[in-house]
């Protein structure tokens, strides 16, 4: 008899490490000073919310961090980005698992950096560096990214990893890469 997998049980795993970052659950990591409100609050500028889903846009006050955080921490598992050399956060990654067979799991992704650490390869490096998790996860089977159509930097990003566009949804882009 074949066992399901459960494709939250499979990212809330997740853990990597890098060249130059450590990701890790945001409820434990140890650079977290006990206030992940904060961090999100930090992270989630005007700017770099401005691409992401309607419901996220926008400056995050204390109160829409947390509500936000235990959003997530409903339907996915949210990891924070380290600097390994600084030890402080640099950004967010979502992850999303949902079961489409028995032992196989498609992940999907979504990933914030701070707007002081664009351009700094950290986005390149955080996706290889999940890509890698995915492909050392026996149930991992594809891992799906929504981009939306005007963030060229997120989409070379993806397409630098190995992503392909899979369709055009008016301002939104999928991207999918297979594991196996």
């Amino acid at each position: 008899m074949t066992s399901r997998s459960n494709g939250r049980s499979v990212v809330h795993s997740c853990t990597f490490e890098t060249e130059r970052l450590l990701i890790t659950s945001w409820h434990t990591a140890p650079s977290l000073s006990d206030d992940l409100a904060a961090t999100v609050m930090s992270v989630m500028s005007g700017p770099v919310t401005r691409t992401l889903p309607d419901s996220w846009r926008g400056s995050f006050d204390r109160a829409r961090a947390e509500a936000w955080i235990a959003e997530v921490d409903d339907e996915a598992t949210g990891l924070l980005v380290v600097e390994r050399e600084s030890h402080r956060p640099v950004g967010l990654l979502i992850v999303f698992g949902q079961d489409v067979a028995p032992e196989e799991t498609e992940v999907r992704i979504g990933y914030m950096l701070s707007e002081p650490n664009w351009g700094k390869g950290f986005a390149s490096e955080l996706v290889a560096g999940l890509v890698g998790w995915c492909r050392s996860t026996p149930s991992v089977i594809r891992v799906i990214a929504g981009v939306e159509r005007t963030n060229a930097p997120s989409i070379r990003v993806l397409e630098k990893a190995g992503f392909e566009a899979l369709h055009n949804d008016g301002d939104e882009m999928s991207f999918a890469l297979d594991i196996r």
